[in-house]
């Protein structure tokens, strides 16, 4: 007989206390089960074991969902790392490019000043 709801557990187990039967099932184990399985919407399989396998199926479905969740934040959060030192980077060479022209203008600058004073000295 495959006991499909909390109801029909409940009255089994009862069946089974008033006739003074060892219940090797642990009823109060398997209605939580049950009712885990109602939260979730999925239907009983009818048995305890089979009820507590298929949580045990979902925690461990729930747990890989996780873990590949947190592996993917994880891979999102190093390729922003590496977008910001890209960025410094790219920003520390456009610096120094500036820099550089800076430095030629000055040179060429303080060069057209030192050519102009020599021509006109002698």
């Amino acid at each position: 007989m495959a006991i499909t709801s909390i109801d029909e557990l409940e009255k089994t187990r009862k069946a089974g206390e008033a006739q003074n039967i060892n219940q090797p099932v642990d009823y109060k184990a398997w209605e939580k089960d049950m009712q885990e399985l109602d939260k979730l919407g999925v239907p009983s399989t009818g048995s305890a074991s089979g009820d507590r396998a298929k949580l045990r199926q979902m925690e461990q479905a729930a747990q890989e969902m996780i873990k590949e969740a947190q592996a993917q934040q994880k891979s999102q959060e190093i390729a922003q790392q590496n977008a910001q030192k890209d960025q410094k980077v790219k920003e520390t060479s456009e610096t120094d490019n500036e820099q550089q022209i800076k430095a030629t203008v000055a040179n060429a600058t303080s060069s057209q000043i030192l050519s102009d004073y020599i021509r006109w000295q002698f």
